[in-house]
């Protein structure tokens, strides 16, 4: 038994004796290769106050060396290489590292315009900035468009309504104001205005307007009047439609529904920042009774045909 004891203790003194004299080696040839590491970046960067950080990429690509090839090397390489371009090494003399090291080039990291969240970075990087975001086309133009209010209807993301619509339809449509009767011919004066909505295909309206009628025009006679609303740059889907509502009365700002008007699913990125014109045809006739010896005023809405144009001018949209 002592004897087994002994040839083991024997064998593995062997064992020992063989591996000792290779250990040396070894050390000597690591070190070896981390001397070869630190003069070729010494040489291609020179005395740089970043020179530590130069070494420790080319220490990190040596030893992925050893553990890969291809394609996987390849591609652990240009990770450490992106790792140390963000922290702000020079890609030139990163670049000169791989070469000597007998490695492909990582091709830089490829940045969609998108994904650049300011303008300057945006634009430096030959790209375009509009609409609040970096885009990799030149912002199209905008559509400028004469909307006619028309005499027809069309349903819309679930709205029933008339058409708001870039041609005029043929025929009139009108809706009673205000009538007046008393003794004489009194003229009162009307006030026309609208409201705006975007609409969208889950039929959930959005106000643009703040929530009373604006674009008001007034008058007491037969014909077009006009007035002007500063519109809101508004974003839009490309389902939404614009739904826009007259509102008429004998006071100002007036409140009582008289039509509404939508116009189709835009296809449209924004609602411009512009100043729309709105007109309208105010309608007004006047008859006399001569059995009651009484005088009948009667204020309209007209709309739907070039006699009776109303409409909005300069209503601007993007795709």
């Amino acid at each position: 038994m002592r004897g087994s004891y002994q040839r083991i203790r024997s064998y593995r003194k062997k064992i020992r004796g063989l591996v000792h004299p290779w250990q040396p080696l070894l050390k000597n040839a690591t070190v070896q290769k981390e001397v070869e590491i630190e003069r070729m970046v010494e040489s291609i960067v020179g005395p740089s106050l970043l020179r530590g950080h130069y070494m420790v990429f080319a220490k990190e690509v040596s030893k992925l060396m050893k553990k890969y090839k291809g394609q996987m090397l390849y591609t652990e390489v240009c990770i450490k290489y992106d790792k140390w371009v963000a922290r702000g090494l020079n890609t030139v003399f990163l670049d000169l590292i791989l070469g000597r090291m007998n490695l492909p080039l990582c091709a830089p990291p490829v940045i969609l315009c998108e994904d650049w969240d300011n303008q300057i970075d945006c634009e430096n990087a030959g790209c375009y900035w509009w609409g609040g975001s970096c885009h990799d086309t030149p912002e199209p133009p905008p559509h400028v468009e004469t909307r006619y209010l028309r005499s027809d209807q069309q349903t819309v993301n679930g709205l029933t309504a008339y058409k708001l619509s870039t041609t005029q339809s043929s025929s009139l449509s009108s809706v009673t104001i205000n009538t007046y009767i008393g003794l004489s011919e009194v003229y009162v004066t009307q006030y026309l205005g609208i409201r705006v909505w975007k609409r969208d295909s889950n039929q959930v309206e959005t106000e643009i307007t703040s929530g009373t009628a604006v674009a008001i025009a007034s008058s007491d006679v037969n014909g077009l009047i006009n007035a002007i609303w500063a519109c809101i740059q508004t974003v839009l889907t490309s389902s939404d439609s614009i739904v826009v509502r007259v509102y008429a009365d004998d006071f100002s700002p007036p409140t009582t529904l008289r039509r509404t008007f939508t116009t189709e699913q835009l296809g449209a990125s924004q609602l411009d920042s512009v100043t729309w014109t709105v007109y309208y045809y105010l309608g007004r006739t006047s008859s006399y009774n001569s059995k009651t010896g009484l005088w009948r005023v009667t204020y309209t809405f007209r709309h739907g045909s070039t006699t009776y144009n109303s409409r909005i001018e300069n209503f601007q949209w993007r795709e």
